[in-house]
């Protein structure tokens, strides 16, 4: 931590800055041979909450030059195991868990009275685990969960809070920028062998840290201004499972999430009254990249064997930008929402067996809360330049399953769903005077796909395989001059428009060859019900 907070009567710059890097690992390499064998393995990679990065300046600053917040941090957690065991009876438990709880914070809570401001906040975060399992035995079973997750707590934020007191930059640039790049990854490989076989994967990815810029005071002046928030989450979970036994029950589930508190947020408080000499810009985006993504990966065979695995991606982060503020001057106003991910759910899984049965379930979720947001409130935009709101979003959601199995009596089943449910607006109830335009504008980019194929080869055979893809009525496209809006601005042209291109595809097939007898049963379903609108009430 760098803590500034007594109060800066004069000076020429004043500068506070904090850079952390921060690494753990664990790892375990167990093997055992014998009659009976048995390993465990808990391993915790943490970078733990006390192990913040903070950079602050508390008391209030009077300088004739720059002033400057500076919090950087890369903190990486890696936790790894790996077991070999080879015996009659043999049995694995694996939970490595990888943690990043570190905030980054960049911070001024006083006033200010000098030539520029800096307050920069940016982080690197990286939970990584891996599991790896061999079992050969009469009865073997691995059994374990990957838990990766960048929590809450590694939130990233740039903050300017004075409150009612003035922030004066006077001639200079006020920049106040929050920038994230978060990355979770669990990793499970199994292979065994044996007469009976008990196998069962659990990697979760997870990320939940915010990404905030923010700025609150009262007056405030500067010559160009921006508020920016940027991130990159990503989360990964990923299981492989190979098993060859004479009796087996397999099974996964891999999860990978980025949670609502992984919102990514630029705001501009409704107290301020802004001065600037330039440009006025706020933002907030998901840089190319964001995703989450579960996969599963399986191949197991026997005389009696069970094949069942589960994929779940969600995102429910959102973007928001938003000015809640007036603006007294200025040379030009953005207020820009760019939103962006893609979730991916996938299963591949073979299952052979006298008797055979796989089942998969792929979820691919873009929910509601992960809305794109931008926003100007009802304060005064006085500027002699171009004024935007903008909110713009390329979505993707893919959920794919391929099963097949084979066997005397052989069942399979694929179900994949990929939705979208997340909304984007832009809407403005400025008090606009000047300008040489005024705009408020969307567009969207929505893609769902949903693709399940099973295929099975048997006596007796049955395939069921039913696809889904949605857009629902909650991704709605929406930009708005509001009833409360006024503009005055003659030589100003005036635009509204929203624009969405949403796609959904869904699409199954199932072979089934059954001797005797076999059934198929095939239901896709593709459907979008959202609405775009635009609207001029001003």
């Amino acid at each position: 931590t760098a803590t500034l907070s007594s109060t800066v009567a004069a000076s020429g710059s004043v500068e506070a800055i904090a850079d952390t890097r921060q690494t753990v690992a664990g790892q375990t390499k167990v093997a055992g041979v014998g009659l009976y064998t048995v390993t465990g393995s808990i391993v915790d990679a943490e970078v733990t909450t006390p192990a913040l990065t903070r950079a602050s300046i508390l008391g209030p600053v009077w300088s004739s030059g720059a002033t400057t917040v500076r919090a950087h941090a890369a903190n990486d957690a890696r936790a790894t195991t790996d077991a070999v065991a080879i015996g009659l009876l043999t049995g694995a438990l694996s939970l490595p868990t990888a943690l990043i709880e570190a905030a980054t914070t960049a911070e001024l809570r006083a006033s200010l009275v000098g030539v520029g401001l800096t307050v920069d906040a940016l982080a690197y975060n990286t939970a990584t685990t891996t599991v790896a399992f061999v079992g050969v035995g009469f009865v073997a079973g691995g059994i374990g969960g990957a838990t990766s997750k960048v929590t809450q707590n590694a939130a990233v934020r740039a903050i300017v809070d004075a409150g009612t007191a003035p922030v004066y930059a006077n001639g200079g640039a006020v920049a106040v920028s929050a920038w994230s790049q978060n990355g979770a990854s669990a990793t499970m490989d199994s292979t065994s062998v044996s007469a009976f076989a008990i196998n069962g994967l659990l990697p979760v990815a997870e990320i939940a840290a915010a990404t905030a810029a923010s700025f609150t005071s009262g007056s405030a002046s500067s010559a160009s201004f921006a508020v920016t928030a940027s991130s990159r989450n990503t989360a990964d979970a990923d299981a492989s499972l190979i098993g060859l036994s004479i009796f087996g029950l397999n099974g996964t589930v891999s999860t990978a999430t980025l949670t609502a508190a992984a919102a990514t947020t630029a705001t501009v408080g409704s107290g301020v009254a802004l001065a600037a000499t330039g440009a006025v810009s706020v933002r907030a985006e998901n840089r190319a990249g964001a995703h989450a993504t579960a996969h599963a990966k399986g191949g197991t065979g026997g005389i009696i064997n069970a094949g069942l695995f589960a994929t779940v991606a969600t995102t429910d982060a959102g973007v928001t930008a938003a000015f809640d503020g007036s603006i007294t001057t200025s040379t030009g106003v953005t207020v820009a929402a760019a939103g962006g991910t893609a979730v991916s759910s996938t299963i591949e899984a073979l299952t052979i067996g006298l008797g055979a049965i796989s089942g998969s379930v792929a979820v691919a979720t873009i929910s509601a809360q992960a809305a794109t947001v931008a926003r100007y409130g009802a304060g005064f935009l006085v500027t002699n330049g171009p004024a935007l709101v903008t909110a713009t979003t390329t979505d993707a959601a893919t959920a794919t399953t391929d099963m097949a199995s084979g066997g005397l009596v052989a069942f399979g089943m694929s179900v994949p769903t990929a939705r979208i449910s997340a909304a984007v607006t832009a809407d403005s109830a400025a008090r606009q005077f000047g300008g040489t335009s005024s705009g408020v504008i969307v567009d969207v980019h929505r893609t769902a796909n949903a693709s399940s194929g099973a295929i099975s080869f048997s006596g007796i055979g049955v395939a069921v395989s039913s696809a889904q893809a949605l857009i629902d009525g909650s991704a709605v496209t929406r930009a708005g001059l509001s009833s409360g809006a006024t503009i005055a601005s003659p030589a100003a042209a005036v635009t509204v428009t929203a624009t969405a291109t949403n796609a959904v595809k869904a699409t199954g097939g199932s072979v089934n060859v059954g001797l005797l007898m076999a059934d198929t049963d095939t239901k896709p379903f593709a459907q979008v019900a959202t609405t775009t609108s635009a609207a001029m009430r001003a």
